[in-house]
C-alpha cells in the first residue's frame, strides 16, 4: 500500500509564504455567500444531462479528529507555522483556534457534493484538465465551456470557509477514474532548519519528494470515496460566520439570492443534510423559500414574481445575441434589475431610473455568444460585468445591454399630464443620467431613492471638497424654466414669471422670511437624500445639506429621471429642530446655511410615488 501523508515542499531559497493570502481576501466576510456561489457555479458548469438538474448536496458531519486522514501530522505542521509566524497580523489567533479544533473531541466537516456532473478529469501534471487546475495550479482558469465557474481564484472561497484552511477533494469520472487529495494553505515555517512553503498537499508521498493524488480505490479513505459520478469538496473545520445561527442559514440565503432562477428553471436542486434533518430546495418549493426569506437583505422574491408572473420582452442584440427581460411593477418593489447569464446565477443587481414607478426586473442572456462575452469580463468574485477588464467588443456589448434595459423600462411608463416623462430639448440642460446611475451604485449619493428605513446619512460624495458635480441638473442662470402644454398636445419649456418665490403654503419658522433672497449657489454645498418611512407609514425624504460657506436663499427640489429631471410638488418641509419651513411648489425658501454646519430637512411630497431627489443646479 502506498504511503499517504502531508507534504510541504521546501522553499529552496525561494519565496516565503506569509500568513495573509491575497487571493483569499476576495472572499472574506460572510464566507457562506461566496462559498455557495463558487461551488454551485462550478457544478452547473460541469453538468452532464440537460434533461435532469444538477444536484448539489451540503452535508455536515462530525468526526473525531483522529479519524480524519493525516490530522496528527497536520497538527505538527500547524504548531511549526504558529511559532514562525507569531508576529504576523492574525496568525496567532488563527493557529491557536485551529490547534484547539484539532485536539477537540469532534471536528466539523462540510461535504459539498454534486451529481449529474462530469467529475474532475486529468492527471496531476495535466495543466489542460480540471483536476490539476482545481487542486494543483493557482490562478489557472478553465478554457472549456461557457458556464459559471472556472477553477480560477474562486476556489479560494473553500479555504476561507475552513477554520483550518484545509480542504479535501474526491472525484469519480464517467470512465470510473477516481482521485482523492487534500490541500492546506497556511504560512511558511521552519522544520529542522528547513524552510517550508505554506501550501501542503495530502496524498501519496512514497519514494518521492512530492505528493500526488490518491487514485487507487483501496487507498482512498472510505468516508471520502465517491459512489457516484461527480465531485466532493470537503471543508475541514467548517464553522458558520455567525456562531449562533444554524450552519445552513447563510448558505440557503446565498442560494436564494444567487441561484433562485436556476432552481426555478429546473437546472439545479440543492439538498442540506446533517445528523438531525434533511431538506431540499427545488423548482416546486422555491417560491415558498423565497417568501420565507423575503425580509432578508437583498431578498429575491420580487424578481421571482416578475419572472413567473409576466411575459418576457425578447430581443436579438447585435453583440449579445438573444436576450430577455421580465418586468413587474409594484409599489413595494426595489426599482432594480437582476442581471444573469447562462448558469442563471445573479451576477449583479442594477438600479435603472427610466421607469418612474417601483418595479422589479430580471435580465437573462444565456445564449452561447452573449454568455461568453459577459463571462470574459467578470472579476474573480463573479459579481459584475466590467468592460475595462478586456479590450475589444466588450464595451459596445455593455452599452447595448444598458440601452436595451433603459428603452424597455421607459416604454412601461404610464402617461401622466402632471409629471412629464420625457420633455423635448430638456436634455441639453441636464447632466447625463447614466453617469448618475453609476455614481449612485458606487457611493449611494445624491439622487439614490434608497429603500432603507435607516436614519443614518448616506456617504459623502467622493470628489473635490464635497462639491457635487454630477447629480445636479444645470439650467440657465438668468431664467427658471417651467413646463406648459403646447398646442400640439405635448410639452414645452418657457421662462417662469417673476413670482418673488412667495405666496406658497407653509410657515416661515425655519427661515428668515425674506422672499426676495435669490436661489442659493449650489456649488456652495453638497447634498444627500434618502427615503424613509414616517411614523404614519407615509414616505418621507431626508435631505442633508453640507455648506462649504455661509449662504442663504432657496433651493428647488427635482425628481431625477432617466431622460429628464422635473420639479416635484412639496407638501411640507421641516428642519431638524421641528420648525416648519417656507415652501412654494418645488422650492424650499428662506434657508440660512452656516459653513460646515449640517442642515437636515425632512420633506413630504404631494405625490405618493417614490422618487430619487436632486437639487436644481445654480452655480454663479
Amino acid at each position: 500500500m502506498n504511503q499517504i501523508d502531508w507534504y510541504f515542499p521546501t522553499t529552496a531559497g525561494g519565496q516565503i509564504d506569509g500568513f495573509n493570502d491575497a487571493a483569499r481576501e476576495h472572499f472574506e466576510g460572510i464566507h457562506e455567500h461566496f462559498l455557495a456561489r463558487e461551488i454551485i457555479q462550478n457544478s452547473l458548469d460541469a453538468r452532464i444531462s440537460k434533461e435532469s438538474p444538477v444536484e448539489v448536496v451540503f452535508e455536515m458531519k462530525k468526526y473525531p479528529p483522529s479519524s480524519v486522514p493525516g490530522i496528527d501530522n497536520l497538527k505538527y505542521y500547524f504548531e511549526k507555522a504558529r511559532n514562525f509566524s507569531a508576529g504576523q497580523e492574525g496568525a496567532s489567533e488563527f493557529y491557536d483556534h485551529a490547534l484547539q479544533l484539532l485536539t477537540s473531541s469532534s471536528l466539523m466537516l462540510l461535504r459539498i457534493g454534486d451529481y449529474n456532473t462530469k467529475g474532475l478529469t486529468g492527471g496531476d501534471d495535466d495543466q489542460n484538465d480540471n483536476w490539476a487546475r482545481l487542486i494543483i495550479m493557482e490562478g489557472a482558469s478553465s478554457k472549456k465551456g461557457a458556464g459559471g465557474g472556472s477553477f480560477g481564484i474562486g476556489k479560494n472561497a473553500s479555504y476561507v470557509a475552513s477554520s483550518l484552511r484545509t480542504v479535501y477533494y474526491s472525484t469519480l469520472t464517467e470512465k470510473g477514474d477516481r482521485a482523492f487529495q487534500g490541500k492546506s494553505k497556511i504560512s511558511s515555517f521552519k522544520d529542522n532548519d528547513d524552510m517550508k512553503q505554506g501550501t501542503g498537499m495530502f496524498g501519496i508521498t512514497t519514494d518521492r519528494p512530492s505528493s500526488i493524488a490518491v487514485r487507487d480505490e483501496d487507498d482512498i479513505p472510505s468516508e471520502f470515496s465517491r459512489d457516484k459520478q461527480g465531485t466532493d469538496v470537503i471543508i475541514a473545520g467548517y464553522e458558520p460566520t455567525h456562531e449562533n445561527e444554524p450552519w445552513r442559514f447563510r448558505l440557503i440565503e446565498s442560494i436564494l439570492q444567487n441561484f433562485w432562477a436556476a432552481i426555478h428553471f429546473k437546472d439545479l436542486v440543492v439538498t442540506f443534510r446533517d445528523e438531525d434533518s434533511i431538506e431540499e430546495i427545488n423548482s416546486s418549493n422555491i417560491g415558498e423559500y423565497l417568501s420565507n426569506f423575503e425580509n432578508t437583505e437583498d431578498g429575491s422574491l420580487p424578481y421571482y414574481q416578475a419572472l413567473t408572473e409576466t411575459e418576457p420582452i425578447l430581443e436579438e442584440l447585435n453583440h449579445l445575441g438573444s436576450v430577455r427581460l421580465y418586468v413587474k411593477k409594484n409599489e413595494n418593489y426595489p426599482r432594480k434589475i437582476q442581471l444573469m447569464r447562462s448558469p442563471k446565477m445573479v451576477v449583479k443587481t442594477k438600479r435603472v431610473h427610466t421607469l418612474h414607478e417601483n418595479y422589479a426586473a430580471v435580465f437573462i442572456c444565456d445564449n452561447e455568444k452573449g454568455n461568453n462575452i459577459l463571462r470574459a469580463i467578470e472579476p474573480p468574485a463573479h459579481n459584475d460585468w466590467d468592460p475595462e477588464r478586456k479590450s475589444g467588443q466588450y464595451r459596445p456589448a455593455i452599452t447595448e445591454m444598458n440601452n436595451f434595459l433603459r428603452e424597455n423600462l421607459r416604454k412601461l411608463n404610464p402617461y401622466n399630464n402632471d409629471e412629464p416623462e420625457d420633455i423635448p430639448d430638456l436634455g441639453k440642460y441636464l447632466s447625463d443620467i447614466e453617469e448618475r446611475d453609476d455614481l449612485m451604485e458606487q457611493s449611494k449619493g445624491l439622487g439614490d431613492d434608497t429603500d432603507t428605513t435607516s436614519e443614518e446619512e448616506s456617504p459623502r460624495e467622493v470628489g473635490s471638497e464635497e462639491k457635487m458635480k454630477i447629480s445636479k441638473p444645470k439650467l440657465p442662470q438668468t431664467q427658471d424654466l417651467t413646463v406648459v402644454d403646447s398646442p400640439s398636445g405635448g410639452k414645452k419649456l418657457k421662462p417662469k414669471e417673476n413670482e418673488g418665490h412667495g405666496g406658497g403654503k407653509g410657515g416661515g419658522g425655519g427661515g428668515d422670511g425674506d422672499t426676495t433672497v435669490p436661489a442659493i449657489d449650489t456649488s456652495s454645498f453638497s447634498f444627500r437624500s434618502f427615503a424613509t418611512k414616517g411614523k404614519d407609514g407615509a414616505t418621507e425624504y431626508i435631505i442633508m445639506l453640507h455648506p462649504s460657506k455661509d449662504t442663504r436663499g432657496y433651493i428647488t427640489i427635482l425628481a431625477i429621471g432617466e431622460d429628464s429631471d422635473y420639479p416635484v410638488m412639496i407638501d411640507s418641509a421641516i428642519d431638524e429642530d421641528g420648525n416648519k419651513l417656507d415652501i412654494s411648489e418645488s422650492d424650499i425658501k428662506g434657508l440660512v446655511l452656516k459653513k460646515n454646519i449640517r442642515k437636515k430637512i425632512s420633506i413630504r411630497l404631494q405625490s405618493n410615488r417614490r422618487y430619487a431627489l436632486g437639487v436644481q443646479s445654480r452655480e454663479y
